[in-house]
């Protein structure tokens, strides 16, 4: 044809041989630079990593309660979600605008023991959003209408979660790992999570900042 460059039939494309094994490789030397620590006069602790070539920012704001303190199984992750959906002074799609807008990108995580808020972002735009992420941890507003609508996907989710072999196996080595009394030993099932209420997630997140003590990671250039 025409305009097209065809193979011909001399030509051989290299196929992998799945009866042998591919070759494995040891890692190259691994350099990290060393993480500077600073306590701040509130007492919070920053730990910083620096020397990257690259011109963003990630920091993790990492708050000392997580699975194995909340009152119930998923309340922690629900109330951790909910963070982004608004403060005292933004509504959620302000401030979903508001990092989109600056190139930002904001997460939240809970762990054993700790729920964590981890923001990305550009270097020159970190002063334009750090604010942001201080309202979400010292004056987050859950409103109603938002948190209805995350609790239904989050028990939708786990609808079809309870059906897969993964999640009934986790659910059965839970209380054998944990003993049956830990608190690390329940699992979070659909008919709970809807049971939860908006008073339910600010009580779950009031429980974690009440601690008033948290830990900041902070990889930089």
């Amino acid at each position: 044809m025409r305009g097209r460059k065809l193979l011909s039939k001399s030509q051989n494309i290299t196929t992998m041989n799945r009866n042998e094994a591919p070759k494995v490789y040891n890692f190259g030397p691994l350099t990290l630079s060393p993480a500077s620590t600073h306590i701040l006069p509130n007492g919070i602790s920053v730990h910083i990593e620096s020397g990257s070539e690259i011109d963003v920012s990630r920091l993790t704001i990492a708050l000392p309660a997580g699975e194995a303190e909340s009152p119930k199984p998923g309340l922690a992750g629900c109330a951790a979600m909910m963070l982004v959906e608004g403060t005292a002074r933004m509504n959620g799609e302000e401030i979903a605008n508001t990092f989109e807008y600056n190139g930002a990108w904001v997460n939240t995580t809970v762990s054993t023991h700790y729920t964590s808020i981890i923001l990305s972002t550009l270097n020159d735009k970190f002063a334009d959003v750090l604010p942001i992420i201080a309202d979400m941890i010292i004056c987050p507003a859950f409103p109603e209408a938002a948190t209805s609508r995350l609790l239904q996907r989050q028990a939708a989710r786990l609808e079809i979660e309870h059906k897969k072999v993964s999640f009934i196996a986790d659910a059965t080595i839970r209380p054998l790992a944990y003993g049956q009394d830990n608190p690390l030993a329940r699992s979070e099932t659909p008919d709970e999570v809807k049971s939860f209420t908006q008073r339910n997630c600010l009580t779950s997140i009031s429980h974690v900042l009440i601690r008033q003590t948290c830990t900041s990671f902070s990889p930089v250039t």
